[in-house]
């Protein structure tokens, strides 16, 4: 859709909605070659101060959604907050009616303060939906911050898992209908970045790559402060999970974040992926509760990340958690761009490409330092507005500069300190992937081992792309740009 002056921040390959608030994605689901996204959706405002609703989209890529009609409604129980759903193949739930799976979404409601979990159903993949009758499926039971059911079902205990956000900790429950939940266990005390409450927590087992007989369990937590940029952010633990009780293989003391940039929060994952596919797909809403009411959008506010595939690997004898992007790149691009091997020394500025490059697109290039003590790579457009990926291999800082990147000025804390996250290479190479939208710039750097996340507001699209170094040379291993269509 080409943009117009009202709407000139509409990503092109990003979801945001039509118009109106969206926040948390909700209910990612996998059905019939279909993905599934649900999202916190207030339909009548483009700010927070509103009644929430379940918003709707599907794609069969991962980047093109088709927009479908607003899934769930508020009712006496209270607004529909953050959840999932399960595909409920055995009809656990006695709650199919026809020859389709029955869908099962279970949300926090929201009445006047008081959190609670209810339970919603389609039996036709996802259309149409039905409030269960005895809702709430789980009270609360004195718990100020009591929200954001994420279920599993869980093969060796043969029983639903539900985990949810309490306060600084998270709660497990299970279950063998999806409707009357047991209290099984908390984790968190103690645990992790404890600056602010934890929301939409996340468990899934991944194997470890190069190990394929070693499996972990990775528990997700968003945290409302304490990320590396002193905001919201995602924070991870990996460890052992029995059906009952989840244990952290490292240090309380230690925090590992999914994304070290400003713009990535409530973190969450597809359900009924192919068992074949062993994959973990994650969406997370590229936004900062810093700002998010101000953003210079019309019309609509608020808008998910690139969706990311997850992997286990070693870095330096630790376990991590590495993101890349989830799309099949063949199927939508439209055009690809050979850089030519080359050297850049700091006596110049070189240009990547000939022709002026149409956004979206993305990047991948690999180098080799030889004494240069920074390289950069800028996107700029007309008008001089930039944003600038850097990184300086005397602190080993992988940086983003969003300062000059065009509309800065509507909070005070959107630009004001450059997103760092500490990056060690070995042999003096470095390998970035970057995906650059209408109004978002997405930083994958060694194989996704850090992403940096950011909104970005150019008044004009990027259209040139330039590459730099200081105080020595740096060596173009290899450098692709793909256009998408």
């Amino acid at each position: 859709m080409e943009n117009t002056i009202t709407d000139r921040f509409r990503p092109k390959i990003h979801f945001a909605p039509k118009t109106g608030w969206l926040n948390d994605p909700n209910g990612l689901v996998y059905y019939k070659s279909e993905y599934h996204l649900f999202y916190q959706h207030i339909p009548d405002r483009i700010d927070h101060n509103g009644i929430l609703h379940w918003g709707h989209a599907k794609s069969k890529d991962l980047l093109y959604w088709e927009h479908l009609p607003i899934a769930l409604y508020p009712d006496q129980n209270g607004d529909i907050w953050s959840g999932c759903i399960v595909v409920d193949k055995m009809n656990s739930c006695k709650l199919q009616s026809g020859k389709e799976n029955v869908f099962v979404a279970i949300f926090t409601q929201n009445n006047k303060g008081l959190q609670e979990q209810s339970l919603a159903f389609s039996n036709d993949g996802g259309m149409s939906w039905t409030l269960f009758a005895d809702n709430p499926i789980v009270a609360n039971p004195g718990i100020k911050d009591f929200r954001d059911p994420k279920v599993f079902w869980h093969k060796k205990s043969e029983r639903w898992i539900m985990i949810l956000a309490a306060g600084h900790l998270v709660r497990i429950y299970n279950s063998q209908n999806l409707l009357n939940w047991n209290f099984l266990s908390e984790f968190g005390e103690g645990e992790g970045c404890q600056k602010g409450i934890w929301e939409c927590p996340d468990l899934f087992k991944l194997n470890v790559y190069g190990q394929e007989s070693l499996e972990k369990w990775v528990m997700l937590a968003s945290v409302l402060d304490g990320s590396p940029m002193n905001g919201p952010g995602v924070q991870y633990f990996i460890g052992e999970f029995d059906g009952h009780s989840f244990v952290n293989d490292n240090h309380p003391e230690i925090n590992l974040w999914l994304d070290q940039g400003s713009d990535c929060y409530a973190a969450t994952t597809f359900s009924n992926l192919p068992d074949r596919d062993q994959r973990q797909i994650c969406i997370a809403w590229m936004n900062n509760w810093k700002y998010a009411n101000d953003l210079p959008t019309e019309n609509w506010r608020g808008m998910m990340t690139i969706p990311r595939e997850f992997s286990l690997k070693y870095k330096a004898d630790k376990i991590n958690l590495f993101s890349i992007p989830a799309y099949k790149r063949k199927k939508i691009i439209n055009k690809k761009t050979e850089i030519e091997k080359q050297k850049i020394s700091s006596s110049n500025i070189l240009c990547l490409l000939k022709h002026k490059i149409i956004t979206p697109f993305e990047l991948k290039i690999n180098l080799k330092n030889n004494m240069a003590t920074e390289f950069g790579i800028i996107f700029k457009n007309a008008l001089s507005e930039c944003v600038i990926v850097k990184y300086n291999y005397n602190e080993s800082n992988l940086l983003i500069d969003r300062s000059k990147s065009g509309l800065t000025d509507f909070n005070l804390d959107f630009a004001k300190k450059e997103n760092s996250a500490p990056l060690v290479v070995s042999n003096k190479e470095l390998s970035l992937n970057i995906i650059v939208d209408v109004s978002s710039i997405e930083v994958f750097a060694e194989n996704g081992q850090i992403v940096l996340t950011n909104l970005i507001f150019p008044t004009k699209p990027y259209d040139n792309i330039y590459a730099y170094t200081l105080d020595g040379e740096i060596k173009i291993i290899q450098c692709s740009i793909w256009e998408f269509s």
